[in-house]
């Protein structure tokens, strides 16, 4: 394959990575609030207990452990998937795009789609030697 078609298939797959790291990065809010909620329920049980009995406290620490950590892990990977589609777009630090793109297949099934076709450009001899 020429040398412009394999440019262009990194360049376009850089953009790629920019977009699908900003939906990353916004849809981790959305455990975020879980965690925010578990906090309210250790901080402040009486709010959550509609005339009754609060909650227990090991419910608080489920929501905040659950969607604190899949908070982090999302924002881990956005900016992972960042930072590679700034190095894909100077054709540097190829081993970091595989693991970043390893990354995303768990984050079913954009980030799938996103891996399986940087994998694919990335294992080509051509676009090899332009990292190198």
């Amino acid at each position: 394959m020429p040398r412009d078609r394999n440019l262009d298939h990194v360049k376009v797959l850089a953009i790629l990575h920019y977009v699908a790291a900003g939906v990353m990065a916004f849809t981790s809010c959305f455990p975020f609030f879980y965690a925010l909620l578990g906090a309210f329920m250790l901080l402040v049980p009486q709010n959550f207990a509609g005339g009754g009995e609060p909650p227990p406290a090991a419910l608080g620490g489920l929501f905040l452990s659950i969607g604190g950590g899949a908070s982090l892990y999302l924002w881990t990977v956005a900016i992972c998937t960042l930072l590679a589609g700034r190095f894909l777009a100077r054709q540097k630090h190829r081993a970091f795009c595989l693991v970043a793109a390893g990354l995303n297949c768990l984050w079913i099934p954009l980030g799938t789609i996103l891996a399986v076709f940087t994998f694919l450009v990335l294992v080509r001899p051509e676009v090899k030697e332009m990292f190198d």
